[in-house]
């Protein structure tokens, strides 16, 4: 009989089903690939455990088992867990919203089940029989995985999702701090010292693993299938002249503010942003300032977003190292012909594959931009092309994440 293997991932509903939402991420993606994945090499029984705000039954996707836990509060809870330090009682980020939520969430405490900790198996995982554990990132509910994992004896895996999973507040063995996006750093210490393997997805990250926590790292890197990103269609498609950025509203991780200031630096050439909701004040500011050049969109559905990568002459990438991982919008681009400019190179990526080229500063890559633009600048599609496929194919991920699986154990 075939093991089974549990990958933990609370917010990949919508990469499972397009009409649960709209907010795909690169760990839910990832998440969603990896049990896919796992499922067609037949040798896995997989599941993937996921959160939903309303009841849904427990389904079968393309082999995968998907387990949905029901959290009503869950949009609530995560919006003030940013906003506020609960344990030094003080709000980090006005948003008006809090004057509702936060009396909201304190008068129906009584009624509601209390979060993780991630010191102690969650018990909304313990019913569910597992062989190997995989929890998506790192967290005070990936730690309760991890934790629950031990409590069934069982072995786990802790994907490493981001440089911010690896922070040096975690390391430092100092008071308890809050992360920007709530997040315990006592219980983020816990699941990397307590994760049966740590799986990172650049070298880098396997270097700051072993520096900041001594710990070695297994490599699994990201995937991306080119079938799906190079269709007759996209791969044809001439370019429409803008510049691409996917991000969201706020100045720490991806850093919207960049985006525009380099947008700035380029008023004839349109750019077009892709932005999530994070930071209401920063989002009212973008809005007050948007230079004439820049077109913001909220959303893009996930089957569009191949055309609209194919249709940039330049992908504008201004995520912060502290923050980012290896961000999948690289590969995308990639795959699909467009040029990168980036402030910065995750795991060298960049320049390895010479998709683009890595700036020092914004004017730098306005300079940049203008010249792919303006055709004086270009890159070897071929030469990109092969390289994703050597490096980043989802076979060889697969394969990878299937080999420390069994070493797991």
């Amino acid at each position: 009989m075939a093991n089974t293997v549990t990958i933990v991932a609370w917010q990949a509903l919508p990469a499972v089903f397009p009409d649960a939402g709209d907010r795909i991420g690169g760990l839910e993606t990832a998440a969603w690939q990896f049990a896919t994945g796992l499922a067609r090499q037949g040798d896995w029984k997989v599941q993937l455990v996921v959160r939903c705000d309303s009841r849904r039954p427990s389904t079968v996707v393309d082999g995968v088992r998907v387990i949905p836990i029901t959290d009503r509060w869950l949009a609530i809870r995560r919006n003030v867990a940013k906003c506020i330090d609960v344990p030094d009682r003080r709000i980090t980020r006005f948003q008006v919203s809090l004057l509702w939520q936060v009396p909201l969430l304190a008068f129906t405490w009584p009624w509601r089940s209390r979060d993780v900790s991630g010191f102690e198996p969650d018990p909304r995982l313990l019913p569910i029989d597992s062989d190997v554990w995989i929890a998506m990132g790192v967290s005070r509910e990936s730690a309760a995985v991890i934790s629950t994992a031990a409590a069934q004896r069982r072995p786990s895996l802790l994907m490493i999702r981001s440089a911010a999973d690896l922070s040096e507040d975690y390391a430092d063995g100092g008071p308890q701090t809050t992360s920007p996006y709530g997040e315990s750093s006592q219980a983020c210490r816990h699941a990397i010292d307590s994760a049966t393997m740590v799986v990172c997805q650049a070298a880098y990250q396997q270097r700051q693993l072993r520096s900041r926590f001594g710990r070695e790292g297994a490599l699994v890197r990201n995937a991306i299938d080119l079938s799906h990103w190079r269709s007759t269609t996209v791969a044809t498609a001439p370019p429409a002249g803008y510049v691409l950025w996917i991000g969201r509203y706020e100045t720490f991780h991806k850093r919207i503010d960049r985006a525009i200031a380099i947008a700035r630096g380029c008023p004839q050439i349109p750019f077009r942003l892709v932005a999530n909701p994070s930071d209401e004040a920063v989002e009212q500011s973008v809005l007050e300032s948007l230079p004439d050049n820049v077109t913001l969109l909220d959303y893009v559905p996930h089957d569009q977003m191949p055309a609209m990568f194919a249709g940039a002459s330049v992908f504008l990438s201004t995520g912060s190292a502290h923050y980012e991982g290896f961000p999948n919008v690289l590969l995308q681009a990639a795959a699909t012909d467009t040029p990168i400019v980036s402030l910065e190179d995750f795991d060298g990526f960049v320049k390895t594959s010479c998709s683009g080229i890595v700036c020092e500063d914004d004017r730098q890559a306005a300079t940049a931009i203008g010249e792919f633009v303006q055709g004086k600048r270009t890159i070897d599609h071929a030469a990109v092309q092969a390289y994703v496929e050597q490096h980043h194919s989802p076979a060889k991920v697969i394969n990878e994440l299937a080999r420390v699986i069994r070493a797991s154990g």
